[in-house]
């Protein structure tokens, strides 16, 4: 005949008791629900930080073409409120010829390429949106303007930045604050940059 032996436990060997399991559950689940939001969040930074960089980028190169040509050089841009859809949060390029009339044009060599069908407009980077603020001396394009001419015009050995915006002739950028500002987003909202431009044809960062 066999008999089992009995097996002792140790207490160091028993399992989890109930409780020890849901507080392990709740844990698990704040610390996925965290690293969703922070990624979440890092991807609609990330988008509007790239959108400032390439607006910014292709505002210098624009400053730059003044600078060599000694002709106005400028970029017009559609707002996320702009009245036809397929134009919304692009930018077109254009310069003034010896007649001083605006022609619109490719984009020139190290700016940001336009898109193909677009007639050159170039399109704001991918899941990012123009903004702004009702406040039209300082930021455009706002909500009850459809564009944002910025333009940079060589003054003697100066280059002086101007803007026009729905229904206003060219401006020179106030001299309070002294610069204007093109706002941008993540496609919700969530996250917000910001490209100045002074008076004189500097770009910055906000």
């Amino acid at each position: 005949m066999c008999y089992r032996l009995p097996v002792r436990v140790r207490d160091d060997e028993a399992g989890f008791s109930m409780i020890e399991l849901m507080v392990v559950i709740a844990i698990l689940g704040f610390l996925i629900g965290m690293g969703i939001w922070l990624l979440h969040g890092a991807g609609s930074t990330t988008s509007a930080r790239t959108a400032q960089g390439q607006i910014a980028q292709d505002l210098k190169l624009c400053a730059k073409k003044v600078e060599t040509t000694k002709t106005t050089w400028g970029m017009l841009y559609y707002g996320s409120n702009y009245v036809t859809a397929e134009n919304r949060n692009m930018y077109l390029w254009f310069y003034f010829d010896d007649t001083a009339t605006l022609q619109f044009c490719d984009p020139p060599i190290g700016a940001t390429p336009g898109k193909s069908g677009y007639g050159g407009k170039v399109p704001l980077q991918e899941g990012a949106k123009i903004i702004g603020e009702p406040y039209p001396w300082m930021v455009a394009p706002a909500p009850n303007q459809d564009y944002l001419y910025v333009r940079f015009k060589p003054v003697g050995s100066t280059i002086v930045a101007q803007f026009k915006t729905s229904g206003v002739g060219w401006q020179d950028v106030a001299p309070d604050p002294g610069y204007m500002r093109i706002d941008v987003s993540d496609r919700k909202g969530d996250a917000e940059e910001s490209v100045r431009i002074y008076k004189l044809g500097y770009i910055g960062f906000q």
